[in-house]
Order: structure tokens, then sequence, then C-alpha cells
């Protein structure tokens, strides 16, 4: 997934990796286990299935066939398949590369999908997941519309709201001044993506009095 902008600087179109998803073509034994997946009759029946594969990485693989999702979108109604996938021992299939949580093509991720079916438990794991292993602004976007929901639901928030998702550091924004006479810590609200924050007007929109005593 690549992010377009247009340089206040140049004029120029350029593009920008946010992160990548790597589409897999599945094998018969993929579509197979997939399959028996949704032919269990409980809950239990898939954990079970779940264990006795020797790794994980079939359902963290993103197939065209699953709408280009992988198997977790569909399992966040159980929150024991979900602890079992995530949990410490599958460490070595995480990818940083790769994110396991991203906004499908329909807008919403697993973590709003948790959420609409009122599944908090996994929630809080798919949220402490993606603090831990996608720990980056760039998955910002996946909290811009849910923050409220995620907090009246009672999703444990604190490793969220002290992350780099949320609390981040950027150096070097175009059309931002690299210095400020005001070094008091000031807070404005923002709702729109981290690479809107590009160009001296959104600056000066967001920072209004402090721009305009910088300039003076």
């Amino acid at each position: 997934m690549q992010e377009t902008y247009t340089s206040e600087e140049d004029g120029e179109t350029h593009y920008m990796d946010v992160f990548k998803l790597k589409i897999e073509e599945p094998s018969l034994r993929d579509l197979l286990l997939i399959q028996s997946i949704f032919f269990c009759k409980s809950s239990t029946e898939i954990e079970l299935l779940i264990k006795e594969q020797s790794n994980p990485m079939v359902f963290f693989k993103v197939f065209l066939e699953l709408d280009c999702k992988n198997m977790l979108n569909y399992l966040v109604f159980d929150s024991r398949s979900i602890m079992t996938l995530l949990s410490e021992k599958n460490q070595p299939y995480f990818s940083n590369e790769f994110p396991l949580f991203f906004k499908n093509m329909d807008g919403q991720s697993a973590i709003d999908v948790a959420l609409a079916k009122n599944n908090i438990r996994t929630a809080n794991l798919i949220l402490e997941y993606i603090c831990k292993y996608q720990n980056s602004y760039i998955y910002s976007h996946l909290f811009q519309h849910n923050l409220i929901e995620l907090m009246t639901k009672g999703v444990y928030m604190f490793p969220l709201l002290s992350s780099n998702i949320i609390v981040a550091e950027f150096m070097d924004i175009e059309g931002w001044p690299e210095i400020s006479f005001d070094h008091s810590t000031v807070r404005r609200p923002f709702n729109g993506g981290v690479f809107d924050l590009r160009g001296d007007s959104i600056y000066h929109q967001i920072f209004k009095s402090i721009a305009s005593s910088d300039a003076k």
C-alpha cells in the first residue's frame, strides 16, 4: 500500500510505502484446512484444529480467495483461537514487513469486527499485538474512527495511548518550521491521517497562534 502526495516544494507527485501485503496463492492443503475451519461445529473444534498445525502461517497468509484478508479476520468471534494464534510461541512467524492487522477492502480491520461482535477479549488481544509488533505511526489509521468505541466498551487503552502509534515524534516534515520560539508543550486536535500533515498550510491551521507568533 502506498500513499500519494503532491510536494509543495516541487509540485510533483510522490509515492511512499505505507505497509506491504503479500497476496499468497493457496495450496490444496491450505484450501482444505480453511474449508475445515468453516465446517467446525464449535469454537473448541476450531481451537483444536489450530493447535494441531505444525505452524500458524496458513492463518496469517492473505489470500485473494478470502477477499484479500487473512483468517484472523474470520476468527475474531473466538477469543481462544485468537489467543492461541497470537501467543508468544508463534513469535518466529510474526513479520515486521507484512502486518497481520490492516484495513481490509471494506474499510474495516479485525479490531473493528471484534468491536462489532462485542468481543472485548479479542479486541484486547489484537490491540496488545498491534502495540507490540506493529508499533508505528503508519498504523494510526486503524484507530482513526474507533477510539471512542474502544474506550466506552472497556478495552484496555494504556498500551495504545503510550505507543508510537499514537504518540510519535516527527522530524523534518515538509512545510513545517525546523525551530520555534515557543518551547511549551501544546496539544491540538487533528483527525486526519499522518500523511496529511505535510504542508505549511496544515501547520498554520493546527498551530495558528504559534505560527503567528513565530512569523513576527
